[in-house]
C-alpha cells in the first residue's frame, strides 16, 4: 500500500526510511488520536528546558506540513 492509497498526503516518509535504511536509522512514528481522527504526523522533538516539582512539562510539537515537500499534512477530506 501506497501513501496515497491510504489517504496520506505525501510519500516522503517512506521515501526517506528506504534512504535511511541503509544506516539503520528510520523517522520516528508518532501516532496521534483527537477530534474524531487519527494521524501520523511528523514530530518535532521538543526537551524540558527547567526539571524539577512545579515546572511545566516539555509538550509535543507536530509539523502541519511535510518538512521534505511542503504538502500539508491535513487529510483530504473525502467527499461521497
Amino acid at each position: 500500500m501506497t501513501a496515497q492509497s491510504a489517504g496520506l498526503p505525501c510519500d516522503c516518509r517512506e521515501r526517506i526510511d528506504a534512504q535511511l535504511a541503509e544506516h539503520n536509522t528510520r523517522i520516528q512514528p508518532f501516532f496521534t488520536l483527537g477530534s474524531n481522527r487519527v494521524g501520523m504526523p511528523f514530530g518535532i522533538c521538543t526537551a524540558q528546558v527547567e526539571k524539577g516539582r512545579g515546572k511545566p512539562k516539555a509538550m509535543s510539537l507536530f509539523a502541519s506540513f511535510c518538512p521534505f515537500c511542503g504538502v500539508s499534512q491535513k487529510p483530504k477530506e473525502q467527499t461521497p
